[in-house]
């Protein structure tokens, strides 16, 4: 409704089309949708007790998934609630996998290794709505990727040399493996299920 309220001003004012307002209508949706979103993986976390480990999850899988890819959900509504329920435990799994102190460094060595693979071998996972039209274009996607997972590695490194955040170091680390997951077959699957079950949810509401 205020997507289509916003497509219609803009419609009015700047004299557009029909398919141009139907345009700006889905980009507002997603904006909108977008922003809820991460406003409620920050609730959700925050009543976890962890805004900042899940922040840094989805920080991360946002900043790789523009380059690499990925599995996704079917509908915009389906993907904020998704989010709204996965980052947060995500963050949660990181404080818990820092109280163990030595086990941080390891894990996340091995995260960023597994993502580096997934992202040599399978990067960029285009969809039908994005779709990659040239090697080129596919090539230097797939380079920026793994520049952005070395960097990401990098900042978790420095965090665990200087004692600044062992839980932060973590989270930094299951965001790349929640990146590499949905770059493979078995996160698509995994990702198609729960598409298929939640908009089954959601149609019977």
């Amino acid at each position: 409704m205020i997507a289509r309220r916003i497509a219609d001003y803009l419609g009015e004012k700047l004299g557009l089309d029909a398919e141009t307002r139907d345009v700006v209508r889905f980009g507002a949706e997603n904006l909108l949708l977008s922003c809820a979103g991460l406003g409620a993986v920050t609730l959700v976390a925050w009543l976890l007790g962890c805004p900042g480990e899940a922040l840094a999850v989805t920080g991360v899988v946002i900043a790789l998934r523009s380059l690499a890819g990925g599995a996704h959900l079917g509908a915009p509504l389906r993907c904020t609630l998704f989010t709204a329920m996965v980052f947060p435990a995500l963050g949660r799994a990181a404080q818990a996998l820092a109280a163990g102190g030595h086990l941080v460094a390891g894990f996340s060595a091995g995260a960023a290794v597994l993502c580096l693979a997934a992202v040599a071998l399978l990067a960029p996972v285009d969809s039908p709505a994005k779709p990659i039209r040239t090697a080129a274009h596919r090539r230097r996607l797939r380079r920026l990727a793994i520049l952005a997972v070395l960097a990401v590695a990098l900042v978790t490194a420095a965090l665990l040399a200087t004692g600044a955040s062992r839980s932060l170091a973590a989270a930094l680390g299951t965001g790349l493996l929640w990146q590499a997951f949905i770059l493979t077959r078995a996160g698509h699957a995994a990702l198609r299920f729960v598409d298929r079950l939640s908009a089954s949810a959601l149609c019977h509401r």
